[in-house]
Order: C-alpha cells, then sequence, then structure tokens
C-alpha cells in the first residue's frame, strides 16, 4: 500500500493516534505491527521511527513478521504470551472501517482486547488537519481500501485465519523473484 521508504496516510494517522495515546497516558507501552516487505523496512519498523521522530520513547515494540490482519493479532498473542512483563490490557487503534473486521478476527481468536477507534484522537487538531483528513477519506486510496475492507469482511467468514491470503501473497512473491 506504500512504497518502502514512505508511509502511507493510513500509517501516519495511526501513527499520530499513538503519539496522542501516549500523551494521555505515558505509561503505556506502544506497539507498531505488521506491514512485512520483503528485502526493505516494514510498515511497524517506519511507523515506530515516525512515532519516535514526534515522541521520544525508549519502550516502543516493533512486531513485524507479519503482513495480514489475522497475523497482526496472533503475532501480538504470542508478545503478551512470551514476555515476562506481561501486558494487563491491550488496546488496538484502527481506522474507522477496519474496525468491524479486526473486532470479527479478535472474537475468533478468543481474545478480549479494546478495540478504538483513532478517528478521535487525530481529529479536531487543527483547522488543517481536519481539512487534510476530509481530503483523503474523500480520496480514491480511501475508497479503495474501505472497498477491500469490505470485501475482506466477507473473505473472513469464509476464511478466519486468512490461510488463503497468505498463500497468494506467497506465490505472488515467488513470482515476483522469477520475473526479475
Amino acid at each position: 500500500w506504500s512504497r518502502p521508504d514512505k508511509l502511507s496516510v493510513e500509517a501516519r494517522l495511526r501513527t499520530l493516534a499513538a503519539v496522542e495515546a501516549k500523551k494521555i497516558n505515558p505509561n503505556i507501552k506502544i506497539a507498531f505491527v505488521g506491514g512485512h516487505i520483503e528485502n526493505a523496512p516494514t510498515v511497524s519498523q517506519r511507523m515506530a521511527e515516525y512515532f519516535c521522530a514526534r515522541f521520544k520513547d525508549d519502550k516502543t515494540i516493533v512486531l513485524d513478521k507479519s503482513n495480514n490482519t489475522v497475523g497482526n493479532i496472533k503475532e501480538i498473542i504470542e508478545y503478551i504470551n512470551s514476555n515476562p512483563d506481561n501486558p494487563q490490557n491491550v488496546i488496538i487503534l484502527s481506522s474507522p472501517f477496519h474496525m468491524e473486521r479486526i473486532s470479527k478476527i479478535i472474537s475468533h481468536l478468543g481474545q478480549d482486547f479494546e478495540l478504538i477507534n483513532y478517528d478521535p484522537l487525530v481529529t479536531a487538531r487543527s483547522q488543517r488537519h481536519d481539512d487534510f483528513i476530509k481530503d483523503y477519506e474523500s480520496s480514491l486510496d480511501y475508497k479503495k481500501m474501505k472497498a477491500f475492507d469490505q470485501l475482506m469482511m466477507v473473505y473472513i467468514k469464509l476464511d478466519p485465519e486468512q490461510i488463503l491470503v497468505s498463500k497468494i501473497k506467497e506465490w505472488a512473491r515467488s513470482r515476483r523473484k522469477r520475473n526479475f
């Protein structure tokens, strides 16, 4: 969804929401999850860099093995289960259109993570920011992501573990390697 050297608007908004959440509660740990890209910094690594450039934090966690939503949540669960200072409360910040799908995945995986829409954390910062959000939400990229998420809502009912998506991505990566 984004170039290896640049964060997408969606990723920047999630990161700005993390900054705002950290301002509200400085004691929380922030984990950036997902966006595995072969031979490039992951989206979670770039989000952590963007976050740390705006908020100095030595507790930032980067979980970057997964490349889909189910994998991201499983990676969070794995981190919690293997961490000696196991976090008591897990809050997932996500985009408004992604909330329902994440909620279904969390439920399917038997977790009770709190899910928060990042919108209130990043809106009403300034008129310029509000205009930027409105422009983004009316953009073709946003509409494509929203349509994709709606399609994934249907798919998640058929394949809750997203096994087929992982196999298709793996096949596509192998094809790209052969073509270079």
